[in-house]
């Protein structure tokens, strides 16, 4: 037996890497984050003991060897002189003396039924190891009995790992001492383990909701917009399903689709990863159609092929899965939505043309969800649920809006009615976005967008709303004032604001003037206006500030800053007069704009594709959903004054219309309806009726057939016209 003289110890412990792969980048990008834990090899932690003997090892044995290989990456005491990595450990203690942990419901199946009562631990004689194994039964402390749930998260796979490694925390805790002083030390070293998985679990939840991921580069000096994350799917593997079901419902040599087969793989691995332009989304859309075609083709309506859609939530990375193409096709779409939204943010928003491409490009994300949402119902994965389809409609409209904003912003003139239009469409964003947080504050979307995503909506409310008093105070505060011109400017002030404010509610604090009729008056409302502006954004800031994702964000803060000195340096202008309006609130400002926003409604004929298994026959009939009979050839051999005896009609395919009574059609057993699929080595199933009569013309007095009977007999008539 091997006694560590050591005094001290140190536990490594290894935690599984997080359940979500991380998002792809596209060409000519790289992946944010450089971490152990986002490369997915996992965190390990160290923990210290004093006195520790050799029963403290803990070691997987028998029933729960690969229960906690599965868990834990390994599990070791090691001397504290030893590198902790890549030194061989000490050696083992006999089995007798190691307790063997057994995780909840699996210490009964091969226990004897004879336990003992030692400490705080029932032990448990095992026939197979004969050791004795602790089944703790005492309690824990509460950061032990902390599950996934408590801590936000709702994956599967997450919730899983945490409990097996929650019950080797636990037995750790009561094996390593007996001792209530050391125990206390030991609970208070084993709650690194919750704050790292905490902190993992927020690295996660802001590498899929950083909102500065996809920034254009050139728009440093405007308030970040809000992109979406792709959804994520795992590889797939057709071969064997297609084939099988081209050998069976087709009755076809499989092998000749090799090239078809490996052509759509490539394709749905491409769309995996698209590029971040117009050439992705040109993919994602040729995938989508393409999807048409395989889901008549080999996706029948009353059995399943085997094959499951696996697709990760786009924000929490929980999974979901289906069968059918139906999924499929939501999720593809969701993500050409979600690329519209990067390539929006990503535009260059300092001049017109950019802002005009991020305009079209948010209209067309919020088309796609507004598709998803009318088409596509009952999906499983939260991010294609109405209420989040919904919220993001709205975001992507208001941040079309807010480009919008910016534009007019670019190169305006600066006199009054101007400067009136401008406030107005800043009071305009500030509604559209105060629309997006009462649906973002919705119960079934606030617990899952990330918190940084309402506390930005909520900042650019607040900024917006701002700036639209800013506009109107500057405006006020800056007319000319001399006494020749007083007449003409309160003449086009009174027309200006004709329109401008609402109408005030009952509220003793709010200024009684709308349209000033004098300089004076101007000068009180413009600076109730800028007051009103400094108050509004110091509470954008104050938001910014009790995020703590946001407040990282330099870009944000320094417009939110220079907003709020821009309208302080104006109000410290007329520190006299300030002190009349101390209490005075200004008037609402009632929202307008001259561009009214439509959605773009996703055009998918422009992006046609061909049927990658043309060669199957048209798929309006040779299609997974219809049933015909195995092919069979018939051969009809005529004398010079002979007819074959059938008619045939209608194009690709052919279809048998007549058989003459005692021909040597019917004798050969040709039925009315049949489709004709091959004229002797001849694949006919594309082929028009006149080339088919042709060929069956020249086939002298031998013919050869390749013939199929149809179950439903559901095809078109036309006239007949005998061979």
């Amino acid at each position: 037996m091997n006694h560590w003289s050591g005094s001290q110890a140190l536990v490594c412990l290894r935690l599984p890497p997080l359940p979500r792969p991380l998002p792809r980048a596209g060409a000519g990008e790289r992946t944010r984050g450089g971490s152990a834990a986002r490369q997915g090899r996992g965190e390990f932690f160290f923990f210290s003991f004093l006195r520790v003997g050799p029963s403290l090892e803990i070691r997987a044995r028998g029933v729960i060897n690969s229960w906690v290989h599965s868990t834990l990456k390994f599990l070791r005491v090691l001397p504290a002189h030893q590198e902790v990595l890549g030194q061989r450990a000490p050696r083992a203690a006999p089995a007798a003396a190691r307790p063997c942990l057994v995780p909840p419901g699996d210490g009964g199946r091969e226990a004897s039924g004879r336990t003992s009562r030692r400490g705080s631990c029932h032990y448990r004689r095992t026939r197979k190891h004969r050791t004795e194994v602790p089944i703790i039964s005492s309690p824990c402390p509460s950061w032990l009995s902390v599950g996934p749930e408590a801590m936000g998260i709702s994956n599967g796979w997450f919730s899983d790992r945490w409990r097996r490694v929650n019950f080797a925390l636990r037995a750790l805790y009561h094996l390593a001492t007996h001792n209530k002083r050391m125990k206390e030390q030991v609970a208070l070293e084993l709650q690194f383990v919750n704050s790292n998985l905490q902190l993992l679990k927020e690295q996660l939840a802001e590498l899929n909701s950083s909102v500065e991921v996809y920034q254009g580069t050139q728009s440093k000096g405007n308030i970040p917009m809000i992109p979406l994350g792709l959804k994520e799917t795992k590889e797939i593997d057709f071969r064997e399903p297609f084939k099988d079901f081209i050998l069976e419902h087709y009755s076809e040599e499989p092998d000749k689709y090799d090239e078809p087969i490996t052509e759509f793989m490539d394709l749905r691995g491409a769309m995996r990863t698209p590029e971040r332009d117009d050439s992705g989304v040109g993919l994602l859309f040729e995938y989508f159609n393409q999807l048409y075609f395989i889901d008549r083709r080999f996706f029948p309506p009353d059995r399943s092929l085997g094959i499951y859609f696996e697709w990760y939530d786009s924000l929490t990375g929980t999974p979901s899965c289906q069968r059918t193409v139906a999924f499929e096709k939501a999720c593809v779409l969701f993500n050409l939505g979600a690329l519209y939204t990067q390539l929006g943010a990503r535009h260059d928003r300092t001049s017109a043309a950019g802002l005009d491409a991020a305009v079209n490009n948010f209209l067309r994300a919020a088309g796609m969800f507004r598709y998803l949402h009318d088409t596509f119902t009952n999906a499983p994965s939260k991010d294609l649920s109405p209420e989040i389809l919904d919220m993001l409609i709205h975001l992507m409209l208001a941040q079309a809006r807010e480009c919008l904003h910016e534009k007019a912003l670019l190169g305006h003139s600066e006199d009054f009615e101007t400067v009136v239009e401008l406030s107005q469409e800043a009071a305009n964003v500030a509604q559209e976005y105060a629309q997006v947080l009462k649906t973002i504050s919705d119960p079934a979307v606030k617990g899952y967008v990330p918190a940084s995503w309402i506390s930005l909506v909520h900042i650019k409310a607040d900024y917006y709303r701002a700036c639209s008093h800013y506009h109107i105070a500057e405006a006020l505060l800056t007319l000319p004032c001399s006494i020749k011109e007083e007449e003409h400017i309160g003449m086009r002030v009174r027309e200006a604001l004709q329109y401008f404010h609402l109408q005030p509610s009952n509220n003793t604090t709010t200024i009684d003037i709308t349209v000033p009729s004098c300089r004076r008056e101007r000068t009180i409302l413009g600076l109730a206006h800028c007051r009103e502006a400094v108050l509004v954004h110091e509470e954008a800031m104050r938001q910014h500030r009790m995020c703590r994702d946001l407040k990282k964000k330099s870009v944000l803060a320094e417009v939110l800053q220079i907003g709020h000195e821009t309208a302080v340096h104006l109000l410290d202008l007329y520190v006299e007069e300030e002190d009349l309006l101390n209490i005075l609130d200004p008037p609402p400002i009632s929202p307008a704009t001259k561009v009214q926003l439509s959605l773009t409604t996703p055009d998918f004929s422009q992006h046609r594709v061909e049927d990658l298994f043309k060669l199957l026959g048209p798929v309006a009939v040779f299609s997974a959903k219809h049933q015909w009979s195995a092919p069979r050839p018939i051969k009809l051999t005529r004398t010079p004054t002979q007819g074959f005896g059938f008619s045939v009609r209608g194009d690709a395919p052919v279809v048998i219309a007549g058989v003459d009574r005692n021909s040597l059609a019917e004798r050969a057993g040709i039925n009315e309806g049949d489709l004709v699929v091959c004229i002797g080595t001849r694949d006919v199933k594309w082929m028009p009726h006149d080339e088919v009569v042709g060929l069956i013309r020249e086939a002298g007095n031998t013919l050869n057939l390749t013939l199929v009977t149809p179950c439903d007999k559901t095809y078109y008539k036309l006239p007949k016209k005998h061979c």
